[in-house]
């Protein structure tokens, strides 16, 4: 019962994201995934724990604001992701650069593995890669709730890429001859080993990762290219290629496999730190003796403003107003009288600007009163 009422609100808000605009959009989910994690608790306990420990150098306020911007990117990547046309945000993409070091890197026929971390919008990455005319194939992990899953993975296909199942027996082989045919896969970084095995090091941790990528890179020959995912602000997407790497076919061993992990764990390590944003994603917190990193999503924290707080309130009505729509979208037009719907688009236009002005004034009132020393990004 739990995971058909996820999925029906799931069906609402995204029948409620496709009939806003991009910037109206954003800011619903925002406050839709804001509300369930500080009002309901989702994630909360863990984000906190996770984010106090690869930032225990910054100050509570910090360690706030970078928890709260972490949700609010993953309800941006939520709303790229249920748009119906996922080339609408490419213009906020600067491509070029890492398709021109795909082409360079597929010109030795044997493949390549991108290998990224959960930053940025990943999903969307894949998207418009499959629609640039790159054969992309990434890996999914099946989730619990089946429902939300299945339509992920349509999401994920909607673009012509192929998902492969991580528990799949025949996952290697299947990845194997996907790079057999110069095709592209994605590997995720910053996935936790199942067992404890070989520690690396991660964002100035000590973390258990799994070494698929040495695997697949031994085997297949591949050029392994990483590439650094990352947000400014709420649209604008950056992706930063790096240095491509292989394995020398005369010495493959495990000593070179995790030489190979942890070069590429260092740049894409090293980039996240100097751009200040933290890492999230898939590798849990460790509590002995080693520990990885996993927020709920990447983010792109700015200096912290003790008085920039959520506007409750008003991001309430405006949900009042789009809770309106997303019924009018459901049940149809002729179930919902002309005056609410009217009272619908105030309510939430209403809302919207009533928060943005209150978020306006209080950010002028914070540059006016200098914040503590320690709350200002070095």
């Amino acid at each position: 019962m739990k995971h058909r009422l996820e999925y029906l609100l799931l069906c609402i808000f995204r029948r409620i994201v496709r009939v806003l605009p991009p910037g109206m959009a954003y800011r619903f989910l925002e406050g839709v995934a804001l509300f369930a994690h500080e009002v309901c608790g989702w994630r909360k306990t863990s984000a906190r724990k996770r984010i106090a420990q690869v930032c225990k150098d910054r100050s509570p306020a910090e360690q706030t604001r970078i928890r709260r911007e972490s949700v609010r990117n993953l309800a941006r990547n939520i709303t790229e992701l249920m748009y119906p046309d996922g080339t609408a945000f490419k213009k906020y993409v600067d491509c070029e650069g890492t398709f021109a070091a795909f082409r360079e890197a597929r010109g030795r026929g044997k493949g390549v593995l991108l290998v990224i971390a959960h930053s940025g919008n990943w999903d969307l990455g894949a998207f418009l890669t499959a629609k640039a005319g790159f054969p992309v194939c990434f890996i999914a992990r099946q989730q619990k709730n089946s429902l939300a899953y299945r339509e992920l993975i349509q999401a994920r296909e909607a673009g012509g890429g192929t998902v492969i199942e991580r528990d799949d027996p025949r996952l290697i082989r299947k990845l194997l001859a996907f790079l057999a045919d110069n095709g592209i896969v994605a590997i995720f970084i910053d996935i936790r080993a199942r067992q404890a095995g070989d520690s690396y090091r991660f964002l100035g941790e000590n973390a258990w990762v799994a070494n698929g990528l040495g695997l697949l890179a031994a085997k297949s020959g591949a050029e392994v290219v990483p590439v650094y995912l990352g947000r400014e602000g709420r649209k604008t997407q950056v992706w930063k290629p790096m240095a491509p790497r292989r394995l020398d076919p005369e010495d493959t061993g495990k000593e070179e496999r995790k030489r190979l992990l942890q070069s590429c764990l260092d740049d894409l390590g090293e980039e996240i730190l100097k751009t200040r944003r933290v890492i999230s994603g898939s590798i849990s917190v460790k509590a002995e003796p080693l520990s990885g990193v996993n927020i709920s999503s990447a983010q792109t924290p700015r200096p912290v403003d003790p008085t920039d707080q959520f506007c409750w309130p008003e991001s309430i009505h405006s949900l009042m107003g789009a809770g309106y729509l997303g019924i009018q979208g459901i049940l149809g037009v002729k179930y919902i009288s002309a005056p609410k719907r009217i009272m619908a688009m105030v309510r939430l236009r209403m809302g919207l600007a009533s928060a943005k002005t209150i978020h306006t004034r209080r950010r002028r009132e914070a540059e006016k009163t200098p914040g503590p020393p320690e709350a200002n990004w070095s």
